[in-house]
């Protein structure tokens, strides 16, 4: 019988086939299931891929009542990008099921995201587009990102590529992460700093970190209360990381200057953010790794990762290498 593959991924335009063709090619049976990818519900997830030993996951709610219902068959998620939270890892550990991720495969499409909507926070390009479509036809005074000092909350591979991208803007840069590198700071010409100095000297912060236990509503009405009132909040990480009503209130009243936004507490669900009614945000519906290439890199990484498993060799990216223990 053969080891069976769920593709849970949505449609973005992606093609997939020539991966598709490498895994069948291999003796593998491929589903690309695109009706309920990100689904939140465990019932349709648990209807959509039971008897699969496999899945390649994207945002979907992988808790332990979706595990649960998987776990006679499931042997490995294959997280089809870096972030995890929306998988209980530790549940799926004790139940036997190996998790990757496919690191550093979507760290520049990631970056450039975040620079386009910092520079589209600074120069009002999306206001102006929603100004201009409506009959008012004005310009008013911007600044240029040139010579401003840019903060990097997390310094991992996507902070590290948004750097290298920031080199001809000729900023000042400065990063906070408790698991700094300097050797990488010292040759992108990034100051390593402490998180007050970050968040009262920068005119841009940009978030690059995990959504967990220390990282959970981090961006509050404190930390928004210490930037400067001309200053801009991108977020390409996780929703999850900022207080929406503490942000959503620093906007209105001017604590800080605007807010650039790839993700949000709630997504894929009917449920709509305040954030939305902010005229000084610009607004992408977690975007920001969506590219061709980007995609493409990731699902060569997810094949690796399936074909070396199935082969009885450690995959690439694991993340719970523990799960062996409980393997029956």
């Amino acid at each position: 019988m053969k080891t069976k593959i769920c593709i849970y991924m949505p449609d973005f335009g992606q093609d997939y086939s020539r991966q598709m063709k490498d895994l069948e090619e291999a003796g593998f049976e491929v589903v690309w299931k695109k009706e309920h990818a990100q689904t939140q519900d465990p019932k349709i997830l648990i209807e959509d891929v039971k008897g699969y030993n496999c899945v390649v996951a994207a945002s979907e709610n992988w808790g332990s009542v979706s595990l649960e219902g998987v776990s006679d068959s499931l042997k490995l998620i294959a997280r089809h990008g870096v972030g995890v939270d929306n998988i209980d890892i530790l549940y799926a550990t004790k139940k036997g099921i190996a998790v990757t991720s496919a690191p550093g495969q979507l760290s520049l499409s990631v970056a450039e995201a975040a620079l386009a909507l910092a520079l589209s926070c600074i120069r009002r390009v999306t206001k102006y587009d929603r100004e201009i479509r409506g009959g008012l036809y004005r310009s008013v005074m911007t600044s240029c990102l040139s010579g401003k000092t840019f903060g990097l909350l997390g310094f991992g591979a996507i902070a590290q590529e948004l750097a290298r991208l920031l080199q001809p803007f000729h900023c000042r840069l400065l990063a906070y992460d408790v698991f700094f590198n300097p050797e990488v700071a010292d040759g992108l010409n990034v100051e390593m700093v402490g998180l007050d100095t970050l968040c009262r000297e920068s005119d841009v912060i940009s978030l690059h970190i995990p959504c967990n236990d220390e990282t959970q509503g981090m961006i509050n009405a404190e930390f928004l209360n210490k930037m400067k009132s001309t200053a801009f909040l991108v977020n390409t990480s996780r929703g999850g990381v900022i207080v929406e009503e503490d942000l959503y209130e620093a906007l209105e009243a001017g604590v800080i200057a605007g807010a650039g936004l790839d993700v949000f507490a709630a997504e894929h669900t009917e449920q709509r953010s305040i954030l939305f009614t902010c005229e000084n945000a610009v607004l992408n519906p977690h975007s920001a790794a969506n590219t061709r290439e980007a995609l493409g890199a990731i699902m060569d990484c997810c094949v690796r990762s399936i074909k070396a498993f199935f082969a009885g060799e450690e995959p690439f990216g694991l993340l719970n290498p523990d799960y062996k223990k409980y393997v029956c």
